[in-house]
């Protein structure tokens, strides 16, 4: 229009917003569907866009529309863009308010528009199916419950079968430990009934055949016949070795029967060792031995008497006879209580085995054929809580330690 418009400012009115707002569009992934005031979504929805209207023909900018959706976590109002729409993706299952608004003057007046949602839940997300799993999950452990219960009731069957079980073995094999006690019982008896024996009826008769043999070699006339005076010194040493075997012998079994034990008085190292140099004089003699006690004669010891006497005996018998034209040494030490009896002899020795084979022995006792000395020596040492210690090697001589507690 060419020309000049006149007006009047006063009569002229505003074009004001107006004071409705409408949903013109629902899109549902894609999908248009009719607005309403209550839409129902389907659970498993990817996209919904709200489009909004409003009648105006003014400035776009003098619009102002914005909106909000409650339990979102968000109560703030979000203005829309210039398509006037809004979207939402993959709501939770529940019931959601969204609220549309806009200026409609200068009077800072809203106009509203509410539009309720509905997302129906899945069945694995409803109360119902909660409820369901809190009481298949009580029933669960009330099961559980159950089996256990059962599971140690029969458990406690099978125990009390089984103790019903191992109480009647126990029972049987008391009854056969007290036949067995009963039996070692009556077999300690004969053995003890077998020394006395042994110390009456043989050892009496074997001491005076040792008188009469010593008697008869020092008479003047058997002396003055070489041949038989070699044969009664011969007699005289074997009758004496009998005599000392059976000693020993009965010493060795009424040890057994005492137990370890320290004798009630010292007694002197010395002179016992002596008295075991004295059996074997002859016997070294003849195989031109020397044999030399290098005991102190003041120490005096309370190891079981007849043990000792035993070991010694049998320490000097094992050197005589594996030793020929040499020397046998008989020393000691002492230390915290503890004796260290040595014997050292240049005899023809022992082999890596055999003084592996007794210092294995000594550990766990299975005897082979080997020297019945050495098995015993060993024996009465583990009786007494004693210890050995061989060294030795093939013609490099022999030297076995003995430790005992003396005091």
């Amino acid at each position: 229009m060419n020309g000049i418009v006149f007006f009047n400012p006063y009569k002229i009115s505003p074009l004001l917003p107006g004071k409705d707002l409408f949903i013109d569009r629902v899109v549902l992934d894609q999908k248009i569907i009719i607005p309403k005031d209550t839409i129902v979504l389907k659970n498993n929805f990817q996209r919904v866009s709200f489009l909004v209207s409003y009648p105006y023909y003014g400035n776009p900018k003098n619009v102002a529309i914005e909106a909000k959706m409650d339990k979102i976590g968000s109560d703030r109002w979000e203005r829309l863009k210039a398509d006037k729409s809004i979207s939402f993706t993959t709501l939770p299952p529940g019931t959601y308010t969204l609220t549309f608004r806009s200026l409609s003057g200068f009077n800072a007046n809203y106009a509203y528009k509410k539009v309720i949602l509905v997302v129906p839940a899945k069945f694995h997300q409803t109360i119902w199916f909660t409820i369901l799993c809190c009481f298949l999950f009580v029933g669960f452990v009330i099961s559980i419950w159950y089996i256990r219960l059962y599971y140690q009731k029969m458990k406690s069957l099978q125990l009390q079968i089984t103790i019903a079980k191992k109480t009647k073995k126990l029972v049987a094999t008391v009854q056969k430990l007290e036949i067995t006690e009963n039996n070692l019982k009556q077999e300690i008896k004969q053995h003890e009934m077998l020394v006395k024996s042994m110390s009456h009826d043989i050892k009496s008769p074997l001491k005076f055949l040792s008188s009469s043999v010593k008697h008869l070699f020092e008479n003047s006339t058997i002396q003055q016949d070489p041949k038989l005076k070699q044969q009664l010194g011969m007699l005289q040493t074997s009758t004496l070795q009998l005599y000392e075997y059976v000693e020993n012998l009965i010493k060795y079994s009424s040890i057994f029967i005492e137990g370890k034990k320290l004798e009630g008085e010292s007694y002197s190292l010395n002179k016992l060792i002596e008295e075991s140099i004295h059996i074997f004089e002859k016997i070294a003699e003849a195989e031109n031995n020397a044999i030399i006690n290098s005991v102190p004669k003041d120490l005096l010891v309370k190891t079981n008497k007849k043990a000792l006497s035993i070991i010694i005996h049998n320490l000097i018998d094992n050197a005589i006879k594996n030793t020929k034209n040499g020397r046998i040494e008989l020393l000691c030490t002492t230390q915290s209580n503890i004796l260290t009896l040595k014997i050292i002899d240049n005899g023809k020795g022992m082999s890596k085995e055999l003084i592996d084979y007794y210092h294995n022995f000594y550990k766990n006792p299975i005897s082979k054929n080997y020297h019945l000395g050495l098995h015993m020596i060993i024996e009465l040492l583990i009786l007494i809580e004693g210890n050995i210690n061989i060294k030795s090697g093939i013609d490099k001589g022999t030297t076995i330690e003995i430790m005992v507690e003396y005091n």
